[in-house]
């Protein structure tokens, strides 16, 4: 469940105006990371990375994303970091 946390925040720390989306939903997740990753300025040509690293965290797949995502997460980083470095190893 913490990789699904780590793709999507819970609820409480979202962006405002993201409540009534569903992450459960592809359609959900991409809209809360899009607020998301608009809220931190990131340029509109790195979202699909972006996009691309939230979708393998909510899958599990593949297993070493999520094994290094857990890694950082155990040491510390935060959320944002955590997909920072995610993006910048692809």
């Amino acid at each position: 469940m913490q990789r699904r946390h780590l793709a999507v925040p819970l609820y409480r720390d979202r962006a405002e105006g993201t409540g009534t989306l569903d992450p459960a939903e592809r359609s959900g997740r991409a809209k809360i990371t899009e607020v998301w990753l608009a809220g931190r300025g990131i340029p509109r040509d790195q979202r699909a990375s972006y996009q691309a690293v939230v979708e393998e965290l909510w899958a599990g797949k593949p297993p070493q994303v999520t094994e290094q995502a857990l890694r950082m997460a155990a040491d510390g980083l935060s959320r944002d970091a955590i997909l920072d470095k995610l993006v910048q190893d692809r």
